[in-house]
């Protein structure tokens, strides 16, 4: 009996080893079967990217259009010759209202309004008062980017210190003290926000006026000047 148990168990050894030894050597085979190369049709990130903008990418400003124009500006106004010893430099407060006929022209109406005192000089008993202006004109701008521009603006008004009566009189200033022509021309550069409504501005120039001069023979021109930073929104 143990020899018969013997022989069969030699027979099933004998048979399971080859077919151990084929499920070895199949596995590495099977393995290899299931793997799929993808590396001839792979694409890389820059080819299979589809031809279209990027995403990323802003959307164009829309162009700029003529239109109302709002422009305010504070700075200071300055006064030159016999007046400059007078009074002292100005606080200076600008709102100006403009249409734009064309890109590069625009004809607007403006206020002014300063703050000075008497007293320039040191000995002068000092009086505070205002001088307000108004007028009109033209500006003409010229860009020199699609962000940045000069402008000339020439203009022409009226100025007068609000004072009670004859308290420039008594210095040589009585014109002053009424409405006064008023010629002035400013130089500028602007530079426009990536909104279309929005600029910033810096500009300055001189103004002519005779009620500035001093009412005596040998008396000064009356001339003064003023530059400032501005806001310009267009609607």
């Amino acid at each position: 009996m143990r020899s018969i148990v013997s022989a069969l168990a030699f027979a099933l050894v004998s048979l399971g080893a080859p077919v151990l030894a084929h499920a070895a050597d199949a596995a590495p085979a099977s393995k290899e079967l299931g793997a799929v190369d993808l590396s001839g049709t792979a694409l890389s990130r820059a080819e299979a990217k589809p031809d279209t903008p990027d995403a990323d990418e802003a959307p164009p400003l829309p162009p700029r259009k003529k239109g109302v124009v709002l422009d305010s500006r504070i700075g200071v106004m300055g006064f030159t010759g016999d007046l400059a010893q007078l009074v002292t430099t100005a606080p200076w407060a600008n709102l100006q209202v403009g249409y734009e006929i064309f890109s590069w022209l625009m004809i607007y109406g403006q206020g002014e309004l300063a703050f000075s005192t008497t007293g320039g000089d040191g000995r002068t008993r000092t009086r505070a008062f205002p001088i307000l202006g108004f007028g009109g004109g033209l500006r003409i701008t010229v860009h020199a980017t699609e962000r940045v521009a000069l402008f000339l603006q020439p203009g022409i008004g009226a100025i007068v210190a609000d004072v009670p009566e004859r308290a420039l009189a008594i210095y040589g200033y009585e014109a002053l003290e009424s409405l006064g022509l008023s010629l002035n021309g400013r130089l500028g550069v602007e530079w426009y926000a990536l909104s279309r409504h929005f600029a910033l501005g810096l500009s300055g120039g001189p103004r002519f006026a005779p009620s500035l001069a001093r009412a005596t023979a040998n008396a000064t021109a009356g001339l003064a000047w003023d530059a400032g930073a501005g806001l310009r929104y267009t609607f």
